[in-house]
C-alpha cells in the first residue's frame, strides 16, 4: 500500500512520510484503492490484502495519521483485515458524520465503528449484501438523510449494466425499558439510533398479553446524539420494540404489577379489590395474617366482580373473617405461572 502527497505546487510534500511518500507492506500484496479525508487530518484508505500467492483477498482499511505514520488508535497498529466478505476487497469508502466508516465492494456495504472495530448494529454482523442480483459496488456515499448509496455493475443474464443501490443507514440500535411496573403507570422506553442523528423518526410496535399481533403504540423522534425517549401505558405484561423505516429492534418486555388493596367493611366483612388492564374476574387472592413476624396464608378468594371505574379494571370480592383481636391482614395476587400476564402485588397492611 503506498501513498504520496504533494504540496499545492505539486511537489512532493517533505513533511509526509520519507519524502512525501509512504510504503506499507502487508501479506503477499495490498491494494489501495479507494480514501477519504477526515476532519481532523487523519487518513482512511481501503483496499485488499492477499496473504499468499493465489489465496483470497480480503477486506483492508488502513489510518494514518497526519504525518502519514499508521495511526496506532485503529485497529491493529493502524490496519483492519477482515473476513466478514471472502473472496473480495473494498473497492470504495465514504465516512459518516459521526465518524463511522462505510465500506463498498462485490460483498455489497460493510460499516465499520471509528475505531475499525465492525459494526455489527448494521445489516447482518456489519455487512449488507449487494441485492439480488448481485452489484459490483465501485462508488459509495452517504445522503443528507443517513441513506447509504452504491454505484457500480449488476450482472444479469451475462450481461451487465450500472445500477444503484440503496440501504438504510440508521437503525434503531439499543431500546431499553423498565423490568415491572405498578399499574396504572407509565413506563419510559428509550433507545439510541445507530448513526447518532436527531430528527429521525422512531415508531414504537407493542404486543400485549392477550394480542396475537403488534399493533402501534407511540411516534417520536431521535434528539442530540440519535437519543429517543418515550412514555407508554402497558394494561399487563407487553412486549415494545422501536421501529426506524423498515429495520426493528429486539423486543424488551415491560412486566405489570397490578394495584392490590384490602378495605374493611364491617361487622367482619372486608373487600380485597385487584385494578389491572382488564377483568380479572375468577382469578383468586390469597389472605394472609401476619402472625410471630410473618405472613402467613389463611384462605383464598375468589375475584366475583368487576367494574370500570377509573384507569383499567377493578375486580373485587367480599368476605368475612372470624374474630381476632387486632388482627393485621393483606391481600396477595400470585402470579400464576412463569410469563403470566401480571406479576406478584400484595395490599398495605390493614388492622382489623
Amino acid at each position: 500500500m503506498t501513498l504520496a502527497r504533494y504540496t499545492s505546487n505539486g511537489s512532493l510534500d517533505p513533511s509526509f512520510g520519507s519524502g512525501g511518500i509512504v510504503d506499507t507492506a502487508r501479506g503477499f500484496s495490498a491494494t489501495i484503492e479507494d480514501m477519504a479525508l477526515q476532519p481532523d487530518g487523519k487518513i482512511v484508505v481501503v483496499g485488499g490484502i492477499t496473504d499468499r500467492i493465489y489465496r483470497e483477498a480480503h477486506i483492508s482499511l488502513a489510518r494514518y495519521l497526519p504525518s502519514g505514520t499508521l495511526d496506532p488508535d485503529f485497529g491493529s497498529d493502524g490496519i483492519v483485515k477482515t473476513d466478514q466478505a471472502d473472496q473480495s476487497w473494498g473497492n470504495s469508502l465514504t465516512l459518516q458524520p459521526d465518524g463511522k466508516i462505510i465500506v463498498a465492494g462485490m460483498f455489497g456495504v460493510a460499516r465499520f465503528r471509528s475505531d475499525g472495530t465492525p459494526d455489527k448494529t448494521f445489516g447482518r454482523q456489519g455487512v449488507a449484501s449487494s441485492g439480488t442480483p448481485e452489484l459490483i459496488a465501485l462508488a459509495v456515499t452517504v445522503q443528507p438523510d443517513g441513506r447509504i448509496v452504491t454505484a457500480g455493475i449488476r450482472a444479469n443474464g451475462g450481461s451487465q449494466g450500472f445500477a444503484l443501490n440503496r440501504y438504510y443507514g440508521a437503525s434503531p440500535s439499543t431500546i431499553g425499558a423498565p423490568g415491572i411496573v405498578a399499574f396504572p403507570r407509565a413506563a419510559v422506553i428509550q433507545g439510541r439510533v445507530s448513526d447518532g442523528r436527531s430528527g429521525v423518526r422512531v415508531q414504537i410496535l407493542r404486543r400485549g398479553c392477550y394480542d396475537l399481533s403488534t399493533h402501534a403504540a407511540a411516534t417520536t423522534t431521535t434528539h442530540q446524539g440519535g437519543v429517543w425517549r418515550v412514555r407508554v401505558q402497558p394494561g399487563s405484561r407487553t412486549d415494545y420494540q422501536a421501529k426506524i423505516a423498515e429495520q426493528t429492534t429486539a423486543q424488551v418486555q415491560v412486566g405489570v404489577r397490578p394495584k392490590v388493596s384490602l378495605s374493611k367493611l364491617r361487622d367482619g366483612r372486608y373487600r380485597a379489590s385487584v385494578r389491572a388492564g382488564r377483568p380479572l374476574v375468577g382469578r383468586r387472592v390469597v389472605l394472609q395474617r401476619y402472625v410471630r413476624g410473618a405472613w402467613r396464608s389463611v384462605r383464598s378468594i375468589v375475584l366475583r366482580r368487576a367494574a370500570k371505574r377509573g384507569p383499567g379494571a377493578l375486580s373485587s370480592a367480599s368476605f368475612s373473617v372470624g374474630a381476632s383481636r387486632n388482627p393485621r391482614l393483606r391481600i396477595l395476587y400470585v402470579r400464576e405461572y412463569p410469563g403470566s400476564c401480571y406479576e406478584s402485588a400484595a395490599s398495605r397492611a390493614l388492622r382489623g
